[in-house]
């Protein structure tokens, strides 16, 4: 505590004799304002892009279990299954249509989907990695910004040696 406040009050001093100099030497006090609030507008874009980077990590450890990238693969497919594209599936999930995603719009959408696969586990994970900002539900660009990772094709590619006619064909015997 008593470290911190003379550490600040020591900043504080050293601004004040700075700002004294500035000014003695013909700066204009406005214009040193506006450069000064510019800064801090910096200064707090910078902090803030470090706290989310931080809360990142946090999750990310927290949910290490769930194969993130494997799920959102997933949910591209099965998007691209039922002729949906990627960036359009923010308004198949958004099942109340407000603009964002709940939880509860969240697995809504995947039990219509059908995607009985994924675990409840594992789609409190992937709500939690796409909900970037942590307030509690998925806005649009944070869909667009964790589905850019999404590959459909890892899912809807055939396997190794398969000949995907022939598997296709199987289906309907």
């Amino acid at each position: 505590g008593g470290g911190r406040r003379a550490e600040a009050a020591e900043l504080q001093a050293r601004m004040v004799s700075m700002e004294e100099q500035l000014v003695s030497a013909g700066v204009d006090r406005a214009e040193m304002e506006v450069k000064l609030e510019d800064a801090s507008k910096v200064q707090q874009e910078h902090s803030e892009r470090v706290a989310v980077l931080e809360k990142a990590v946090v999750r990310a450890k927290k949910h290490k279990g769930a194969d993130i990238s494997r799920l959102l693969d997933h949910i591209a497919a099965t998007l691209y299954y039922n002729s949906v594209e990627v960036k359009d599936g923010f308004d198949v999930f958004d099942v109340d249509c407000d603009g964002r995603l709940s939880m509860d719009d969240f697995r809504t959408a995947i039990a219509q989907l059908e995607l009985t696969s994924i675990r409840d586990e594992e789609i409190e994970a992937l709500f939690a990695s796409l909900d970037m900002n942590e307030d509690g539900f998925i806005s649009m660009a944070e869909w667009d910004l964790g589905m850019k990772s999404a590959d459909r094709g890892k899912v809807l590619a055939p396997k190794a040696g398969a000949d995907p006619v022939r598997d296709l064909g199987n289906q309907f015997d």
